[in-house]
């Protein structure tokens, strides 16, 4: 799951002087995620507004004027959300089709992310760059009897780029990739060993659009909106005994796509 971090840490109005910046808030996700067998769908998870819902922190430390008529900057993310979704699909190694298992899943999410940003005007907007590299967990317990954790390291880059208008309110627009090149799964069914995947090729790109609402000096509200697609290529195969059958299988985590919406409102304070 990723959350937009970019702009209302160094796109608050033109600072004097460098100085630190905090954002905290809350958060919302409007989750679709889907597995597949290359078209055929396994089973999906999907949840309204408020059903996944958590906190945010992000915090900028200014290194320097860059010359540019900005500054560089050391950034630091982190996030939790947790919540439910409505699982349709099927238990791992029944053999049912899609559909034959419907349930209410619980989820938690996890992320953290170390990075240098850059600042600076050009043609009359406030542009920022971003690079970095960040881990995130994702907890999923499909029933009693399945539990399934996901772990990723990435690298991340990000820009975006902002506007000032009525009353110093602050429009920005932001574009975030990241590339996972650690990434594990591991599951858990009742009565077998723990099942551990290498995840295949991994990515996601989002887009995000907060507003800035100066407050005072120092204290402004950001709201957050933002989409993000990510896609996860199938696994490795591993082999395993499954007790109810008596036998060695071969076992795999397949690929899957999510298409979520994000929701945020926090506030943005310099120090």
């Amino acid at each position: 799951m990723n959350v937009r971090f970019i702009a209302a840490l160094s796109l608050l109005a033109p600072l004097a002087a460098p100085a630190s910046t905090l954002e905290f808030g809350l958060l919302t996700t409007v989750y679709d995620y889907t597995e597949l067998d290359g078209t055929t769908v396994l089973d999906t998870e999907r949840s309204n507004l408020g059903d996944i819902g958590g906190g945010y922190l992000g915090l900028a430390f200014p290194l320097r004027d860059n010359g540019l008529g900005g500054r560089d900057s050391v950034t630091l993310y982190g996030s939790h959300t947790q919540g439910t979704t409505r699982y349709k699909g099927s238990l791992l190694g029944s053999g049912m089709p899609y559909g034959s298992y419907v349930a209410t899943t619980a989820d938690t999410f996890d992320d953290i992310r170390l990075g240098l940003s850059r600042s600076f005007p050009m043609y009359g907007l406030d542009y920022t760059l971003e690079a970095g590299i960040g881990y995130q967990r994702w907890k999923r317990e499909l029933s009693s009897t399945q539990k399934e954790t996901y772990e990723w390291q990435y690298l991340h880059v990000g820009a975006g780029m902002a506007e000032t208008f009525y009353r110093d309110w602050t429009l920005a627009l932001e574009f975030d990739g990241k590339y996972a090149f650690v990434k594990e799964m591991e599951a858990r069914l009742e009565g077998m060993e723990p099942l551990n995947f290498t995840l295949g090729r991994s990515f996601s790109l989002s887009a995000g659009v907060p507003i800035t609402i100066p407050l005072r000096d120092t204290l402004a509200l950001v709201l957050r909106l933002g989409f993000e697609f990510a896609k996860m290529n199938r696994s490795d195969t591993v082999s395993a005994y499954y007790p109810p059958e008596d036998t060695v299988k071969p076992w795999y985590e397949p690929e899957s796509e999510q298409q979520n919406w994000h929701f945020g409102a926090g506030l943005v304070m310099e120090f």
